[in-house]
């Protein structure tokens, strides 16, 4: 069963030996897994050549990849601890009652 592609926006971006991953949307697999490889089936119509027998697969989403954005600086990605207030300490607060 090779599954035909439909609904591309621009199927001129997509070639046989494309590799077709999930997306991870929807939570139900995770992203980058191999599902299989585009081809061009006898009907001149691409298709996805599976990379394992799904016999039960009804439905496949074919999401366009984006380019992965490179972290410059890793030290902007943290926010800060915020400490609790210097005006009051645990002994203060055990001393009020």
């Amino acid at each position: 069963m090779n599954p035909p592609i439909e609904f591309l926006e621009n199927a001129d971006l997509v070639r046989p030996g494309d590799r077709v991953v999930t997306s991870g949307d929807g939570g139900v697999f995770p992203a980058d897994l191999l599902v299989g490889q585009v081809a061009l089936g006898n009907d001149r119509r691409l298709r996805v050549r599976l990379s394992a027998d799904y016999e039960r697969l009804e439905f496949l989403r074919v999401l366009r990849s984006r380019a992965h954005q490179s972290i410059v600086d890793p030290g902007s990605l943290l926010t800060p601890i915020e400490l609790p207030s210097p005006h009051v300490t645990p002994a203060e607060v055990a001393s009020d009652g």
